[in-house]
Order: C-alpha cells, then structure tokens, then sequence
C-alpha cells in the first residue's frame, strides 16, 4: 500500500488515509512496508524530496467528543535529512484551517526510534485531521501511530 502527496494515484493505505499536496517541485511518497518496522510486523516508509510541508492525513469526525483530551503517539526512524529535511505528527482542526497541537519536528537523523507525542483538545465542531507532516528532503520510518480520546 502507498500514497503520494499528488493524491494521484489515489491512496491505497487502509483507513482512509491520503496524501497531500500537489506542488510546483518537490513530492513525498510513503509505502507500508514490512522491512521498517519498531514493533510488529510493519511500518510506514516517508521519502521526501525538497517536499513543502506534505501531508498524509486522516479525516475524522468526532462531534461528540468537542472539549475532551487526545494523545497522538508514533515513533520515528530519521536514516537520511537535509535541504530542510523535517518530520511531524499534528492534529489539524478542519474549522480554523489550523493545527489544535503538534509535535516537535524531527529534522536531523536519529541514532534509533524516537517517540513522537502530543496531546490536546478536541476543538468546536470536531472535525480534524491526524496527519503525519514531512518537509524538505527526508527518508524516515514510522510505526505504532496512535490516536486516543480520553
């Protein structure tokens, strides 16, 4: 399974996963692979090349969960970054067109998996996206994604 930031073809990650955004120069793809991988039998594999803040995102809806805390957790594998190179996991409220809470970018190489985790609030309306965010020129991997609503 894969998707591309074009969202052309269309994504074939499961749980409606799709990537985003075409630009001028630059792109991001992003496979399942079972050759990079923290615990289990697979991972997600990020290539990206002088990408501008590319997107692989999740829609959700959770209107009745407005004003209780998440935890976004994952944990990332940096084996190559430069030209910018930086990766990031946010939640995104599809209201404001802005992100409710990120983590800290990783924008060197790392030495081993290193958890990636934020928390928040579940904004009005409660439409937001989990997306996994990379920009400039990166190639990392990233396992164990959660998404929790306490």
């Amino acid at each position: 399974p894969s998707a591309r930031n074009t969202g052309m073809p269309a994504s074939t990650i499961a749980g409606g996963w799709e990537g985003c955004c075409s630009q001028a120069n630059g792109s991001t793809e992003r496979k399942i692979t079972t050759t990079t991988a923290f615990c289990g039998q697979r991972g997600l594999d990020i290539q990206s090349t002088t990408a501008m803040e590319n997107v692989l995102f999740s829609p959700l809806t959770r209107t009745g969960d407005v004003g209780r805390t998440f935890l976004l957790k994952g944990y990332a594998f940096v084996s190559a970054a430069s030209a910018g190179g930086s990766l990031k996991l946010d939640v995104f409220d599809l209201m404001t067109s802005k992100p409710v809470a990120a983590t800290t970018a990783l924008v060197a190489t790392t030495s081993n998996w290193q958890e990636l985790s934020v928390s928040g609030t579940i904004p009005t309306g409660g439409r937001i996206q989990v997306r996994i965010n990379s920009s400039g020129t990166l190639r990392a991997s990233l396992d164990e994604l959660s998404f929790l609503i306490n």
